[in-house]
């Protein structure tokens, strides 16, 4: 720990220091690379003075205010692999360092250690093929990876992976204990590899969409291999996961980190493939073969093309209708979603898989067309609502409750309460933050979306409020009420700015259609339009 312009860092920050007095940071940076550098020169026996005055100046123009680059100095000079002298020499001799880009900097600088990693090497090519695999997996894995799992997923030796690591000891921080992962220091060594106009040198360079693809089949290898029906050997259908002892703790034991990786992330790798990389009818095979052999063994634990679409489609639907019992008892996918689904080809690649149940009416032929059932209210719905991006949905009732879903799944996200009877309506703000509900008690009450907390109570009606909504752009809300009035509401201010009076009966919908016109419809067989200006019926 060290610090910069008054604030502690770490040696291997991924800091950029553009928000502090660049003077201060261009003398601290100095500072930094002045202390370790002399660690460096004891630790190592070298003669001082070294570096010299004018290659230390260098260094520290180098480096500018972009701290990364002159940790990673530190690293490439300190790599227990190399002569230090020799290390500073490559480094002084690679570029020029009045480059105005500083991106340009830290390039040169990845790539000398890179061609420092394979320098005379007789078996260059092999060891830059090697790297692509191996370093293009860690700057593309969707989480990081320990050495023994990284080379279990890419099916390669564990003492291979740590030979190609050690060179790179400068990039990437490699821990001892090789049960923690690896990571990189800073996402810009990333960045480097995967675009082509920073990383010169084709040898390094990593194809992204393809490395994704490399590794979509990689995961799905390891899944076809070690899948299999109950993994965690539960062996009884009647037990929940909840009176499971240690679960987990089985978890870890019987999936492997790289199983479990492969099947958390197979899809984000497939998804981020190229069609056409040379690849593709490889990836397609294997993709086939999992989901016709062991998409059910993967569903326990946690479309490409039009052959397997029918299959991945039944997946999805078996995991979206049976999400409830599978959450809390996953040997539940054989005794009780396999049972009642349609007959499908998931039926038919899995039949084997069917306990022995005699049904007492026909299967159905084909999927209902009913997604999802939410269930949790204890009375008549009166009102649902869809968030604006559709990822999650509002429901009211007459047993009181405002209740949050994810629609994705069905699952129940939260239950509000505060209203006193009924609640007849509800909306959601244009930006996702705030619903808004009515209710027979005569409020209105703003909720945060996001913690369900109330955030205000509007009073203002006189009878049950049936309707209320958010204007367009989040500022208005307008209410409609068995009092026959209209009130329209500062979102913002949380307070009543107009009452709009010329029904003759309860008002039981309303509609904006834009800052200045709102429609409301009533049980007085009329609908009208106003002006929020002039407070006036236009029509």
């Amino acid at each position: 720990m060290f610090k910069i312009g008054g604030q502690e860092m770490k040696l291997h920050d991924a800091s950029v220091l553009h928000d502090l007095d660049q003077s201060s940071a261009r003398e601290d940076i100095a500072s930094y690379l002045a202390y370790h550098l002399q660690r460096i020169q004891v630790n190592r026996n070298i003669t001082p003075p070294w570096p010299e005055d004018g290659a230390f100046s260098d260094l520290v123009t180098r480096a500018g205010l972009f701290f990364i680059f002159a940790a990673t100095i530190i690293n490439f000079v300190a790599d227990n692999y190399y002569n230090p002298q020799t290390q500073l020499q490559r480094l002084l001799a690679s570029g020029n360092s009045q480059s105005r880009s500083i991106y340009t900097q830290v390039d040169l600088l990845y790539l000398q250690i890179l061609k420092t990693a394979i320098e005379g090497r007789a078996d260059a090519p092999e060891l830059c093929t090697r790297f692509r695999k191996i370093v293009g997996a860690i700057i593309l894995l969707q989480d990081p990876l320990s050495i023994p799992a990284l080379a279990q997923l890419l099916e390669h030796d564990k003492i291979d992976v740590e030979g190609a690591l050690s060179p790179l000891h400068a990039l990437l921080d490699v821990p001892a204990d090789h049960d923690k992962p690896i990571r990189i220091f800073h996402p810009s060594f990333r960045d480097f590899l995967l675009v082509e106009e920073r990383c010169h040198d084709t040898r390094f360079s990593v194809p992204e969409h393809r490395t994704h693809a490399q590794l979509a089949l990689y995961c799905l290898k390891i899944m076809i291999k070690h899948l299999k029906r109950d993994i965690c050997d539960i062996c009884d259908g009647a037990v929940l996961n909840s009176e499971i002892p240690d679960l987990q703790e089985k978890l870890r034991k019987c999936v492997s980190p790289a199983l479990l990786y492969a099947c958390q992330h197979w899809g984000d790798h497939i998804s981020q493939s190229a069609h056409g990389t040379d690849l593709q009818k490889e990836l397609v095979g294997r993709l086939s073969e999992f989901v016709s052999t062991k998409i059910l063994y993967w569903i326990e634990v946690g479309t490409v093309d039009t052959k397997v679409s029918h299959l991945i489609h039944d997946a999805y639907r078996l995991a979206l209708d049976f999400h409830n019992v599978i959450n809390v008892s996953a040997i539940q996918v054989y005794h009780s979603a396999l049972v009642f689904i349609p007959k499908c080809s998931l039926l038919h690649a899995y039949k084997h898989e069917l306990p022995t149940v005699h049904m007492a009416s026909p299967r159905s032929q084909e999927w209902d067309a009913a997604l999802l059932v939410l269930e949790g209210h204890r009375s008549s719905v009166n009102m649902v609502s869809f968030s604006p991006e559709g990822s999650r949905a509002a429901s009211v009732s007459d047993d009181g409750h405002v209740r949050i879903w994810n629609t994705s799944n069905g699952a129940q996200v939260a239950c509000l309460e505060g209203h006193d009877g009924a609640v007849r309506s509800v909306d959601y703000s244009p930006d996702l933050a705030y619903i808004v509900s009515g209710g027979a008690d005569t409020t209105i009450r703003i909720w945060d979306a996001i913690t369900g907390s109330t955030i205000s109570i509007l009073r203002g009606h006189e009878g049950s409020v049936n309707t209320a909504i958010f204007s367009g752009d989040g500022r208005n809300i307008a209410s409609g009420s068995e009092d026959s009035t209209v009130r329209i509401w500062d979102a913002l201010e949380k307070k009543h700015s107009t009452l709009l009076n010329g029904h003759s009966a309860p008002v039981t919908c309303l509609g904006f259609i834009d800052g200045l016109h709102i429609l409301s419809g009533s049980m007085d067989s009329t609908i009208r339009l106003w002006n929020l200006n002039s407070k006036d019926t236009v029509k």
